[in-house]
């Protein structure tokens, strides 16, 4: 049910507002795949040097879990369906 115009959004407000990400070339936010029971999403960004990667995508991360939790956009967890079975001969 998220919407993926907010996401995309979310996204890109995101990268606009990092102090490491390049205005030029500018972030792209692409809605890429539908996967089970999620929209999968790509954020691309560039970066000055490769010196600060690490730094950016923590901060980064950290910033689009914060905005969705604040806009109520929640991530998509596999869900596992875990069947328990008895074997009454093992039972003694």
């Amino acid at each position: 049910g998220t919407d993926p115009d907010l996401v995309r959004e979310l996204l890109m407000r995101a990268a606009a507002q990092h102090p490491l990400v390049l205005k030029d070339p500018v972030p792209h936010a692409l809605f890429n795949d539908f996967g089970d029971s999620t929209l999968t999403f790509v954020l691309r960004v560039y970066m000055a040097n490769r010196e600060t990667y690490l730094e950016l995508r923590h901060t980064l991360l950290t910033t689009i879990a914060h905005d969705f939790h604040q806009a109520g956009v929640e991530f998509a967890f596999p869900q596992r369906d875990i069947h328990i079975r008895s074997d009454e001969r093992a039972i003694k």
